[in-house]
């Protein structure tokens, strides 16, 4: 079977009855997503599979921009937050927000 993509990690198949079987999530060439176990593959609901893909997709963009950040920016920005009591979710939110609003996004 040619394959359209291939999933990074392995997941637990979501049926009960299979509960236990792990695998890769692949997108055949044809369309339609499928578990390899091994050497062999299996039916898998199409809507979980391509859930996965695209979180799969989202988290390999948000890697790619968050490799191009410095490392010290980057962890003054961590420090940061810790002393604001925020996640890095939330000074990167805050970021975007004030640079979208048209904000010096410098004095944050």
């Amino acid at each position: 079977m040619e394959k359209q993509w291939e999933s990074k990690g392995l997941h637990e198949h979501p049926a009960n009855h299979q509960a236990g079987t792990f695998g890769k999530i692949v997108l055949s060439k044809a369309g339609v997503y499928v578990l390899m176990v091994g050497f062999s593959h299996m039916s898998c609901p199409q809507d979980w599979a391509a859930k996965i893909h695209a979180q799969e997709q989202t988290n390999s963009e948000i890697d790619y921009i968050l490799k191009g950040i410095p490392e010290d920016l980057w962890k003054s920005a961590k420090k940061k937050g810790i002393d604001l009591n925020k996640t890095m979710k939330q000074v990167l939110l805050d970021a975007l927000k004030k640079f979208v609003e048209g904000k010096d996004v410098e004095k944050c």
